[in-house]
């Protein structure tokens, strides 16, 4: 039974890490990182709203969102590079 729950935990943790690389990349598509921000974990969400590649939809969404610093990123990076995006990397 320990056995199942550690390859559980690892399973969860490599998919965890997966997100992660997809939700920090800023070569990640748009549609791909609106996937990402549904996530349950709001570290996942508060990356992909830090992303400068997450479609202003999905900022919007995410501004929106229950954990305070995944709205507030959201609100920042909308502002950064979607109403002034002669700023945008």
């Amino acid at each position: 039974m320990k056995a199942t729950s550690n390859a559980q935990k690892q399973t969860d943790n490599k998919e965890l890490y997966l997100c992660w690389r997809e939700a920090v990349d800023c070569f990640t598509d748009a549609e791909k990182l609106a996937e990402h921000a549904k996530n349950d974990n709001p570290f996942i969400r508060g990356i992909v709203a830090g992303n400068s590649n997450t479609a202003a939809e999905t900022l919007i969404a995410l501004s929106q969102d229950s954990d305070e610093n995944v709205a507030s990123t959201a609100k920042t990076t909308l502002q950064l590079y979607h109403v002034q995006p002669d700023l945008m990397p």
